[in-house]
């Protein structure tokens, strides 16, 4: 037993520990978002940091029947931070088929008017079975069947197992599929339907499948091994049967037809990254005041659904007078298989010049269901920024600061000239002359060189893809990670006939590299890449230094074609 002593010092411990509070959000998400007419849906709405003034209700919805509700909550206190969890599950049944949107909830919270976003829920007629004798049969599901490289797609794996057995399942189903990446399989739940007047257990497995390349491929089909064991009719024995031997049986859900289109080309930004679904910006920047020359960490949040592994940290909207330093990340998962979710970036910025707002942000995503490219810009908060900048430089004059104090006058003896090679002062030597004539030739040329780049477009824009070219190449030398290295190595090909076509980078794809490359190698790369790029960064086992070699030759036979 802990006596009373230790119990009060504990306690004591514990309320002395400085703690903070999360910033109140509201969220909402649904068991699945494809369902059959007379299928249960879950719908769990969310409260993270704070405690509702009331319980929510769920909207009316036309075609949709609300049941029953539960709520749970947790309280975690993680390195003096506390998280407040307070979650409402609704039960719903669709009555017909067809693409239903589920509006906001609104919910208060701790005086704070929040609401959710909107969720699509698409319902299909329903599972049909093929005779009253059915033991077991699946089948998968897909959102849309029309989609684009690159894409998180959610896959919904059913089985449906009679009920008058017993049943156990042996392994993970293995989805087959060529042309897609998928993920691991999670539990989805359990629940019991009843078709063509018989009772079914309803098994739900949940996957992502990520295209890779365009054009018609099969998704499936999706094997899982059971062992059931029949009811056997005794009168001899209580309850009046018992459990037969168990049978291995394997339960197949058919294969679906999926159409992959090519990300477009044409109105694809300069900053897209391969990022493909539905997102949301924001961003804010700590402190408000800061010293001439001290860092302002930005925090910028990309919030939504879609392929967040290929987001990376967005890009100032108007660099000129800010200086960035590499970004930070991390990734909160909104449901289990991470297809909705926020990242979160901390990138600290240097002002360099007068600002009264804190820096814009910009991040472009394809947007598969609209077909079309977003550009999203973050909004600026104001920022002061004390203190004196260095005056900017002009052509042929350093910068300065602020005006030098004049320096007290010296001794007449330290003002005199030191003598020269021959004796006479050094600034009467010839050598001085000569030097003092010819000096500024270098710093006249170089001024030249530059005012004549400044003043053409076209080579400053192939002077920028000749420095990035050389930097990918050294990160080709340098990465062990398999997804930069192929991402590289592609991004290296597409700059190398972007400067011997003279075409814009932004419309160098794939396609284009083959064209004037159709080599093994090359095909090699963009294949690699594809996989590991759309799979979300997951590179298996370590680069072999034999790849690397492979992949440097190839790089160097098409430098050498180019030029």
């Amino acid at each position: 037993m802990i006596s009373k002593k230790i119990m009060r010092a504990l306690l004591a411990f514990i309320f002395l520990i400085p703690v903070t509070a999360m910033a109140a959000s509201v969220r909402g998400t649904l068991s699945t978002p494809n369902a059959g007419v007379g299928e249960a849906v879950e719908y769990e709405l969310i409260i993270e940091g704070g405690n509702p003034s009331d319980a929510p209700t769920p909207p009316t919805v036309d075609g949709i029947e609300w049941r029953g509700t539960s709520q749970s909550s947790s309280t975690l206190i993680t390195n003096g931070s506390v998280k407040h969890t307070t979650s409402y599950t609704f039960t719903f049944v669709p009555r017909k088929e067809g693409t239903f949107t589920i509006p906001p909830i609104a919910v208060e919270v701790d005086g704070k008017k929040l609401s959710t976003d909107a969720l699509t829920l698409k319902v299909s007629p329903g599972e049909k079975t093929t005779g009253e004798g059915d033991l077991a049969f699946g089948e998968m599901r897909v959102g849309r069947k029309t989609v684009y490289v690159g894409e998180d797609v959610p896959v919904d794996i059913r089985y449906f197992l009679d009920r008058s057995a017993r049943w156990n399942a042996q392994q993970a189903p293995t989805l087959e599929g060529d042309g897609f990446t998928t993920r691991r399989v999670v539990e989805g739940g359990q629940s019991e339907v009843e078709l063509a007047g018989k009772k079914y257990g309803r098994v739900l497995l949940r996957t992502v499948a990520t295209p890779t390349k365009a054009g018609k491929f099969s998704l499936g089909p999706a094997e899982m091994h059971f062992v059931y064991s029949k009811q056997r009719n005794s009168r001899y024995l209580p309850f009046g049967g018992s459990v037969g031997p168990g049978q291995e049986v394997v339960v197949s859900a058919p294969a679906v037809e999926l159409e992959v289109k090519p990300l477009p080309v044409n109105g694809r930004p300069k900053d897209f990254d391969g990022a493909v679904g539905k997102f949301q910006l924001t961003a804010t920047g700590r402190p408000d005041k800061v010293k001439a020359g001290d860092p302002v960490t930005m925090t910028v949040t990309i919030t939504g659904q879609g392929n967040f592994d290929r987001i990376k940290a967005p890009a100032l909207d108007e660099p000129t007078g800010w200086r960035t330093y590499p970004a930070t990340d991390k990734f909160d998962a909104h449901d289990a298989l991470g297809l909705t979710g926020t990242k979160t970036f901390e990138i600290a910025v240097v002002p360099e010049e007068k600002k009264e707002a804190t820096p814009v942000f910009a991040f472009s995503y394809f947007d598969p269901e609209e077909a079309k490219y977003v550009t999203l810009k973050s909004d600026a908060t104001p920022l002061v920024v004390e203190g004196n900048f260095t005056a900017p430089a002009t052509p042929g004059q350093p910068a300065v600061a602020d005006a030098p104090k004049p320096a007290a006058p010296e001794d007449i003896i330290g003002n005199l000239p030191a003598p020269g090679m021959w004796g006479a002062p050094v600034a009467m030597s010839p050598l001085v002359w000569i030097g003092v004539m010819f000096a500024p030739l270098p710093v006249f040329a170089l001024l030249f060189a530059w005012r004549a780049r400044k003043s053409n477009p076209r080579a400053a824009a192939i002077a920028a893809l000749r420095r990035e070219k050389a930097a990918l190449i050294a990160k080709v030398r340098a990465t062990q990670d398999r997804a930069e290295f192929f991402d590289a190595a592609a991004r290296v090909l597409q700059i190398e006939v972007a400067l011997a076509t003279k075409q814009p980078l932004a419309g160098v794809d794939e396609a284009a590299v083959l064209a004037r490359h159709s080599t093994p190698g090359v095909r090699e790369i963009f294949a690699a890449r594809a996989e590991l790029v759309y799979a979300g960064g997951r590179g298996g086992d370590a680069l072999k230094s034999i790849e690397r070699d492979k992949v440097l030759e190839t790089l160097a036979e098409c430098g050498r074609a180019a030029r």
